[in-house]
């Protein structure tokens, strides 16, 4: 069984050297302390016996990959001994894709709108 610590370690040697290797908790606590706490509560709302994920995650990851023309994973959740939390899987297409945890897990839509907004911001500069 491998360590909490180095589960979302990048071992691919055909990654780029800018992949991240960190794992998904060490990401999620460099996160501000609003975006952390608000991904770490979404974690403790899902069942830890049954594994749930928020109500309507699941229809706007299929709506994501519907707009994006993506696969998303099909291991959303993982256990590693602690209770359910995001799989690597999920973490990684949601970097690589552009996929909001803020909006996935919990749909708000505040993370998507200041993205566009700073993204149009910085192209005027």
């Amino acid at each position: 069984m491998q360590s909490p610590n180095t589960h979302s370690e990048c071992n691919d040697a055909s990654a780029p050297n800018d992949f991240p290797t960190k794992t998904a908790g060490e990401r999620v606590m460099e996160l501000s302390d609003k975006r952390r706490d608000i991904i770490l509560w979404a974690l403790n709302q899902m069942e830890t016996e049954d594994a749930n994920l928020p109500i309507g995650s699941i229809e706007r990851l299929a709506r994501f990959a519907e707009w994006t023309n993506t696969t998303p994973p099909e291991k959303i959740l993982e256990d590693h001994g602690d209770g359910p939390t995001l799989s690597n899987e999920i973490l990684t297409f949601a970097l690589e894709n552009g996929l909001s945890l803020d909006w996935f897990l919990l749909g708000d839509e505040q993370g998507l709108v200041l993205g566009a907004h700073n993204a149009a911001k910085e192209a005027r500069s």
